[in-house]
């Protein structure tokens, strides 16, 4: 199969590969086109498959659209070569590219890549016995058990008035 390629977004140069990054912006900025290709960036650059990446994000429709655009662009580059070039930089996808991104298509189930507080609580359930911690466990919503634990506080901690 012949070789494509693929326009690489110049973004991708101003990210660190050699510590953690974190990418955060206003809405409507570019930060899950960024995150989209930077994971393509590492799958197609690291040796490194894509169950051993973690990407957290803070909202379930940010994640949601992620894993969506992620995966398609994962199929698009997985397709025939389609002879487009750039005057940018480019990907070049070949055999061995294409054959990484068919594997991350097929693991792409194993990827994590969920909201900040579904990894935690999967750290949490996944080390439950060696943190001695029950191993069923519920995930509440923040804002109405705020409020109970504040009527809560107020009734016994702050009232003169039994």
């Amino acid at each position: 199969m012949a070789t494509s390629r693929f326009p690489r977004p110049a973004i991708l140069d101003e990210i660190p590969r050699d510590k953690p990054a974190v990418i955060e912006a206003s809405a409507g900025t570019g930060k899950t086109f960024t995150l989209e290709h930077l994971l393509i960036e590492l799958l197609l650059k690291e040796d490194v498959s894509i169950s051993e990446i973690l990407v957290v994000t803070f909202t379930e429709k940010a994640t949601a659209e992620l894993r969506a655009r992620l995966r398609g662009k994962l199929l698009e580059l997985a397709q025939e070569p389609s002879g487009v070039s750039t005057d940018g930089p480019d990907w070049d996808i070949d055999d061995a590219a294409r054959e990484k991104i068919r594997r991350a298509i097929q693991n792409f189930d194993t990827a994590t890549i969920s909201t900040l507080h579904a990894f935690c609580q999967r750290v949490l359930l996944e080390h439950a016995f060696a943190q001695q911690r029950p191993f069923t466990q519920t995930q509440v919503d923040a804002h109405e058990t705020f409020g109970r634990c504040l009527r809560e506080a107020l009734r016994t901690d702050l009232a003169s008035d039994p």
